[in-house]
């Protein structure tokens, strides 16, 4: 059997409910050269007796690891089996686009292999409780992409944002070169690092790879966003998710010593910075993580996420790690968060998962497209373009 173009990662753990489309996305693809690789991190057997049950075991590698794994340990267990020359790893709350991989083979082919270390592209949204997509704009038919300077795209990230960076290739919205996966496990043993395995793969190839081809349009769709780990930890005050990993010192590089998802997206680039350094080496904008940080805890006292003890405590943590920066910084912080003031107080869930690309506005998403609660209901697959028989995709998340 030859090298596979692509290869698929479908890293999973007890979403058994959600597995079944994922993987007839990946499977159905109208592609000649890919592997489809699922590996299973429960402890029962659920996953795969449902898998048997529609008869989709023999289409795919079924894997799992000797033992339960934290994320970023399973991801890296589950990539390292992959044979493709690129690897592309679909979450399993995912739905990947038909066409996607034609897709993306066009976009790198259109600029060669060698020049090509590693591939990103939008996403939209499926409203499980409504049926219905959410997405700002469809793309082309059969887009290219254009080149980035990883520097541009790491620089975006820890910059001021008018609008979440898409580019940022992180592992759920990208393909990697074999090539360049080799080349950052021989300098740092993994690709995969705590604490969100997602972003410290995107800011390791960020560091290693000069530039990065983005395709500018949705490839894949997200749905289950309820029981995605991000947005977990955005809806609650903690995160059970960190004691999975066994890490000692949480917050050794950012200035606020506390569970909040921002913050340790922050710590994230910083540790990777300090440990890959290359196109990681752009201006850190401390006004951008002071505020998107405070934006957190707003946000979450505003939906009663946090009693007013929690919110007490955090910005009470908040305000002590500003004064230990410089003058400066703390006056432009302090300028940022009047103009703050002005905005809602209580911010709605919908809004407040976006600020990790998970859900953008409904409102502004249904004024913009049209579409409204009585839109008629589809499923993620046939909104992915897959036109398949029997019941596949009708189910939807509790």
């Amino acid at each position: 059997m030859g090298t596979p173009f692509f290869s698929i990662i479908i890293p999973t753990r007890d979403r058994s409910r959600l597995i079944l489309d994922t993987v007839i996305s990946a499977v159905d693809q109208k592609f000649h050269s890919f592997e489809v690789i699922l590996s299973d991190n429960s402890s029962d057997d659920r996953t795969r007796d449902r898998l048997r049950a529609s008869g989709r075991v023999g289409d795919i590698t079924y894997i799992k690891p000797p033992r339960e794994a934290a994320m970023p340990d399973h991801w890296e267990f589950a990539t390292s089996q992959a044979r493709g020359d690129y690897v592309l790893v679909l979450t399993d709350r995912s739905v990947l686009r038909q066409g996607a991989l034609a897709a993306i083979y066009r976009a790198i082919s259109e600029h060669g292999t060698e020049a090509v270390p590693v591939c990103s592209w939008r996403w939209s949204l499926f409203d499980d409780e409504l049926g219905v997509e959410l997405s700002r704009a469809d793309g082309a038919e059969a887009p290219l992409g254009r080149m980035l300077a990883s520097a541009e795209v790491a620089a975006e990230f820890v910059g001021p944002r008018k609008d979440y960076p898409y580019a940022l290739p992180r592992a759920l919205n990208s393909c990697y070169s074999a090539t360049i996966a080799t080349k950052i496990r021989a300098r740092h043993g993994r690709l995969f690092f705590p604490t969100s395995p997602d972003f410290t793969s995107a800011f390791l190839m960020l560091a290693h790879a000069g530039s990065l081809l983005y395709i500018d349009a949705p490839l894949f769709i997200s749905r289950g966003l309820t029981s995605s780990t991000g947005g977990t930890a955005y809806r609650t005050s903690e995160s059970g998710y960190l004691e999975t990993l066994g890490l000692k010192d949480w917050y050794r590089y950012v200035p606020i010593k506390a569970v909040l998802v921002e913050n340790f997206l922050y710590e994230d680039f910083l540790a990777m910075r300090d440990m890959a350094g290359g196109g990681l080496v752009v201006e850190f904008d401390w006004v951008e993580y002071f505020a998107r940080c405070y934006r957190e805890i707003l946000g979450k006292k505003g939906q009663n996420i946090l009693t007013r003890r929690q919110t007490a405590v955090l910005q009470r943590e908040w305000e002590r790690a500003l004064t230990g920066m410089g003058r400066d910084t703390q006056a432009r912080v302090r300028l940022e968060l009047r103009s703050m003031r002005g905005l809602r107080m209580r911010t709605t869930m919908r809004e407040l998962l976006s600020e990790v690309g998970l859900l953008s506005a409904m409102r502004y998403l249904r004024k913009k497209l049209g579409r409204t609660p009585n839109t008629l209901p589809t499923t993620a697959l046939k909104a992915a373009g897959h036109e398949l028989p029997g019941n596949a995709g009708l189910e939807r998340t509790a």
